[in-house]
């Protein structure tokens, strides 16, 4: 996406082409991010237990090793938002996975490239770098589809144990970032290569599956050094390697349990927030092979790469070039490096954390404040606050200042409401919690009184261990696990409502939807504000065909989140059920306002038209979902029932066998097609023959019996007296099929 132009834009195309005047060839910039890699991993930092021939070849022959670098916080979509603005997240306002879109004021460095005659293109690997979350700003290329380039086999692998579609393997994303550069090879780019490999489940390919058994997080990283390689490969067969500016980072680190933390998210060691930070860049005079020692944080990444090509930094970037630290190694240090974690606070209303990283020390503030002495205990393993109380006091004074100082005064940037059930079942599907309403993302950050008052993150490791394995069982379908998971830690902290959600969706998942029901009302009670009890319940109730309960609840889940779009279309359905059908379809307009191409809504609304008698409505609606799905089995039937209505036989029939031509083993598209047949034309023989093969497909259903009756000679009606089907088409018990955390 392409969105600022600038005067300057002739200005810098020019001195780019020219070398920015120092006559020399035009350079390229490729940024190649490391989701969830840690800093510690890879052979040039001393590990031997992984293989990382090529990332460590060109660590010691091309490029110049930042051995401190930080991210300001272990997320994905932060802190790419970070290192692609030069800013933290107290500015771009981006704080988690969920809930936010990089708002439009944030530049970008894509931005700044676009404007100064670059071609921008990024080939992400997952879900949170996706286009819709805005991060693709300036971008002229922006691929993010997940699935490209699969193999039959890849795709039949993919099931409820693995992580679906939402991201791919460091080969895939080559592909795609090889056929865009190929086509750029003769013009000065910008290429954002990101891989996801080490992310959670670890599953690496063969080899790597077998070489790591023991470590397959170390297999990912394998596979991911190998697809590297065959990207420089590229470059050099392309004679480009002289000519671009490589930044290789990671976006964050992987805890592998060190500190009671499974993954990252929640916590501020050095496990997940040290990253890996590698920068090769030709004729900078840099000292290739060499080591910084001092600390670096990713806020620096941008106006070092403007720097390098002789632009001027972004006016708001809150980082600085690393330049003189690629000459002179011996330069490092002096640069703090804030650090944060909102996770805890929105997901489990636990505290958040705030810290500050120097050369030598880290301060964390939280309802226990930690200080640790990295030179002395980098594995942070002894909090020494209470030998260093001076320390601690002036790193927290720093830590205050710089916040105020860094923070965009608008707490609302970036916040919004995520409104598509899609959207938080592709997160979920990666492992990411979802949750934390508006009100709690844009609030004011926890004042030292009100901070000691809630849960310390450090103190509840076991806890979030036991949140952690019950999201991924239930992920998995393990639902007893998942169920037994959750007891656990409830026995820990019986009011915390993430583990009565997640005891309740197993609950319901294995068919106990009173039990359900229990839970989730007691989850709603622990924290009203949260929105996924109430639609559970909604959802709960009317598998009971306790209608009006599910209408109460999706309502107050309705008033909590208008937007909301499975919200909004279970409430309609509910409606409906219930005869409302004038509530439905005032329903059903709001959830198309919000969503004008989902292709059920406007189905649902044309059926809630259709029973007010609101026909030309009702057809315009069916001919917006046809446009979107011609070819669904569920909207020719409902298609079908309108013109059924209406006395048009002839029309009705032709839409009900296409679908039949479609999905020819339902017995209800040829219940239906046997009453317009009799209706219309009057062809029993015809008739019968459909209502034989419904026998003969579901003999026990709703249809079956119907059919039965009629061949019985029991005369039972087909059509409803306005001229419908009896049997109403079954198109979801709700929305999607069940609501997602």
């Amino acid at each position: 996406m392409i969105r600022r132009t600038g005067l300057l834009t002739l200005f810098w195309a020019a001195a780019v082409v020219l070398g920015c005047g120092r006559g020399e060839e035009r350079l390229n910039v490729l940024l190649v991010t490391l989701d969830t890699t840690r800093a510690d991993h890879f052979g040039f930092a001393g590990y031997e237990d992984g293989q990382t021939p090529r990332f460590d070849d060109f660590a010691r022959a091309r490029a110049v090793r930042f051995g401190n670098a930080v991210s300001a916080i272990p997320l994905t979509l932060p802190s790419h938002t970070t290192i692609m603005t030069g800013t933290y997240p107290v500015h771009h306002g981006v704080h988690d996975n969920d809930g936010f879109v990089v708002d439009e004021g944030v530049t970008t460095l894509a931005e700044i490239l676009s404007d100064a005659g670059f071609s921008t293109g990024a080939c992400v690997a997952s879900y949170p770098l996706d286009s819709e979350f805005n991060l693709d700003q300036g971008f002229q290329h922006y691929n993010d589809d997940y699935q490209e380039q699969w193999t039959e086999d890849e795709i039949d692998a993919r099931t409820a144990l693995s992580f679906g579609f939402t991201e791919r393997k460091a080969h895939h994303v080559n592909a795609a970032a090889l056929r865009w550069l190929e086509s750029h090879v003769d013009e000065p780019f910008f290429l954002w290569v990101h891989y996801f490999d080490p992310h959670q489940g670890y599953d690496p390919p063969s080899p790597y599956d077998s070489l790591f058994a023991s470590s397959p997080y170390d297999g990912e990283i394998a596979f991911m050094d190998e697809n590297f390689g065959d990207l420089l490969d590229a470059l050099e067969a392309w004679d480009l390697t002289d000519t671009t500016i490589i930044v290789v980072v990671g976006d964050h680190g992987e805890s592998l349990e060190q500190h009671g933390e499974p993954t990252h998210a929640a916590y501020l060691y050095d496990t997940t927030v040290r990253v890996p930070l590698l920068i090769a860049a030709p004729g900078s005079g840099q000292a290739t092979g060499k080591s910084v020692d001092g600390q670096v944080r990713t806020i620096d990444i941008a106006p070092t790469i403007l720097d390098l090509l002789g632009l001027p930094a972004d006016a708001e970037f809150q980082g600085s070039s690393l330049v003189p630290e690629l000459r002179n190694p011996s330069m490092g240090g002096q640069r703090p490096a804030l650090i944060e974690s909102h996770f805890t606070q929105y997901h489990f209303q636990w505290a958040p954390l705030r810290g500050l990283r120097t050369d030598r020390w880290k301060y964390l503030l939280a309802p226990k404040p930690e200080l640790y002495d990295l030179a002395d205990d980098p594995g942070e393993v002894y909090n020494v606050i209470g030998s260093h109380p001076e320390i601690a006091g002036e790193l927290d004074r720093q830590l205050d200042e710089q916040f105020r100082q860094y923070s965009w005064p608008d707490l609302a940037r970036s916040v919004v409401t995520i409104t598509d059930s899609a959207v938080v079942a592709k997160l979920e599907a990666l492992g990411y919690a979802t949750g934390g309403s508006e009100t709690v993302r844009t609030a004011p950050y926890p004042s030292r009184q009100e901070l000691i008052t809630l849960p310390n993150p450090s103190d509840n490791s076991l806890l979030l261990r036991f949140i952690n394995s019950a999201r991924e069982m239930l992920r998995q379908q393990q639902f007893t696990k998942a169920f037994e998971v959750a007891l656990k830690g409830l026995a820990i902290d019986p009011d915390n409502p993430r583990l009565h959600v997640m005891a309740a969706r197993a609950e319901l998942s294995m068919g106990n939807v009173e039990k359900a029901i229990e839970l989730f009302e007691r989850a709603a009670v622990f924290d009203p504000a949260d929105i996924h009890p109430f639609v559970y319940l909604g959802y709960a109730y009317s598998l009971l065909g306790r209608n009006d309960e599910a209408k109460e609840h999706y309502l107050v889940a309705a008033r909590m989140h208008p937007g909301r779009i499975d919200v909004l279309e279970n409430l309609g359905m509910v409606q409906a059920e219930l005869g409302e059908y004038s509530e439905a379809v005032e329903t059903f307009s709001k959830a198309a306002e919000v969503d004008a191409g989902k292709w059920t809504i406007h189905m649902r609304l044309a059926a809630a038209l259709r029973q007010t008698g609101r026909y030309e409505e009702a057809r315009s609606e069916l001919q917006s979902a046809l446009r979107l799905n011609p070819y669904s089995p569920v909207l020719l039937d409902q298609i079908a029932k309108l013109y059924a209505t209406i006395g048009n036989y002839s029309f009705a029939r032709d839409a009900l066998e296409q679908a039949i031509r479609i999905s020819p083993e339902e017995p209800l598209l040829r219940l239906h097609l046997a009453g317009v047949i009799l209706e219309g034309a009057g062809e029993e023989h015809e008739a019968r023959a459909q209502l034989e093969q419904v026998v003969a497909l579901a003999p026990e259903s709703r249809a079956g019996l119907v059919a039965r009756e009629w061949l019985d000679g029991g005369g039972a009606p087909l059509l409803d007296p306005d001229g419908s089907m009896m049997v109403p088409a079954r198109t979801a018990t709700l929305a999607e099929t069940s609501p997602r955390e």
